[in-house]
């Protein structure tokens, strides 16, 4: 009888042990889920940022300027003459869904 109480307490002690380090997991597992949803949320706001930046940055280089196509104008000779940002697009990034 004696050491079936031994054991009973024994295994007592070692399920409260159990149970403690379970709740320690679980609470680990509810910070790490919070870090995972900061973060992503942290990327999410960076994205649009640069997102919107980039818009405005294309409206600050447009803005109170005629289409380039407008700002054409010939000389009498029949040349073309002022901006030929029609003809060149170099150093224009496009952004696609991957970059965004």
């Amino acid at each position: 009888v004696q050491q079936l109480q031994e054991e009973l307490v024994q295994r007592r002690d070692d399920i409260r042990a159990k149970r403690e380090c379970l709740q320690e997991l679980m609470v680990q597992n509810v910070c790490f889920q919070n870090l995972l949803g900061r973060n992503h949320a942290r990327e999410i706001e960076h994205q649009r940022n640069r997102h919107h930046q980039h818009q405005q940055h294309q409206q600050q280089q447009h803005h109170g300027q005629q289409h380039p196509r407008y700002e054409r104008s010939t000389t009498n000779d029949g040349e073309r003459e002022g901006n030929s940002n029609l003809d060149n697009h170099d150093g224009v990034e496009e952004i696609t869904d991957e970059k965004i």
